[in-house]
């Protein structure tokens, strides 16, 4: 019984140590691999996790092996610990999901990243959250973004914002004047914040998302969809609408410029039929662009230069991936720029 206890302490000393060495190892090597961090959040549902850093990777290896950082709030950045100077001629805030987020590339290759490595007179706070819609934007302007006081803010719209809307409307707090008080998450789970400090159950959890992805699109090749992803196409809801006059109003109320902007289709792109003409009032981009004309919104229309840019055989979203390919980034750092920096504002 004792050779049988002494055996088992060695085998859990022995596994302990092993694990420990592992631990280390990775981290010499930088080996923090990570998708798409987030963590619960009682106000904004979900959030990114603070001061943290991971070496992005891809499920189906499209992309990866680059860094991202999280800053002290929680913002994408250039490091962990960004402290930019202290002058600065103009502010911009950045509004969106995943696009503005941008993790499947570097920071200094996301349209957030051009545009401030373009014009080192600007600081740029990007505020982009994976599944992140207009009735985050308006919280997100109200308790957050409003004191970054930005000269410009630039909403980012997908077409399943409208879906997303009207889901995280059921679960909001409501002030008794109806603003938007808090779109609570689930409750944190500990377990996960503390796995994900760990090197090694990331390398697991990489190799496991891998794995699963690979059993879930083996055989989805001929499926009529987009990058595995049925591409949503619908009308603005007036719950969607109201979000983003909201914002604008508030924006404007500050004395900033608000600007909209929508991810063109994908779907359009890719179909040589489709790309090959300038279709108006079909996809969702063009119905957001004909809406806010009428509202008398600063609309950045880029479906233009994505179709050309499409018909000239450039990628400008990852063929798998929904997401926008490094070149996808430039043409959207063009298209704002030419817009915000030298087009007369209404």
């Amino acid at each position: 019984m004792k050779q049988l206890v002494q055996s088992t302490q060695l085998i859990i000393i022995g596994t302990i140590t092993g694990l420990l060495i592992i631990e280390i190892i990775l981290r010499i090597l930088g080996i923090g691999y990570g998708n798409a961090p987030l963590i619960n959040d009682p106000v904004f549902h979900h959030i990114h996790p603070k001061s943290y850093a991971f070496r992005s990777h891809d499920p189906c290896h499209e992309y990866g092996g680059h860094h991202v950082f999280y800053d002290q709030d929680g913002l994408v950045s250039y490091t962990k610990n960004f402290h930019p100077k202290s002058e600065y001629t103009k502010k911009i805030a950045f509004l969106g999901d995943s696009f503005t987020e941008a993790t499947q590339v570097a920071y200094a290759d996301s349209f957030a990243g051009i545009i401030q490595n373009e014009h080192k007179d600007v600081l740029v706070k990007n505020y982009g959250v994976s599944s992140y819609s207009p009735i985050f934007y308006c919280l997100l302007w109200e308790q957050k973004v409003k004191f970054f006081k930005p000269d410009i803010v630039i909403m980012q719209l997908y077409s399943n914002d409208i879906s997303s809307d009207e889901s995280y409307k059921k679960i909001a707090v409501f002030s008794n004047d109806g603003q938007i008080k808090a779109i609570p998450g689930p409750p944190q789970n500990i377990v996960t914040q503390l796995l994900r400090n760990f090197y090694l159950a990331r390398f697991i959890r990489k190799i496991q998302l891998q794995l699963n992805w690979y059993f879930t699109h083996e055989k989805q090749e001929n499926k009529k969809v987009v990058s595995g992803y049925i591409e949503e196409n619908p009308d603005l809801s007036q719950l969607s609408k109201d979000l983003i006059l909201k914002c604008k109003q508030d924006v404007v109320k500050s004395g900033a410029e608000f600007y909209l902007f929508a991810i063109p289709s994908k779907y359009r792109l890719t179909k040589a039929e489709l790309a090959k003409h300038s279709l108006q009032s079909h996809e969702f981009s063009d119905k957001v662009k004909l809406w806010a004309n009428q509202q008398h919104i600063n609309f950045i229309d880029m479906t233009d230069s994505f179709r050309k840019q499409s018909l000239s055989g450039r990628q400008l979203f990852f063929k798998k991936d929904i997401h926008l390919t490094k070149f996808g980034h430039q043409c959207v750092a063009k298209d704002l720029s030419k817009n915000i920096f030298t087009t007369k504002k209404r």
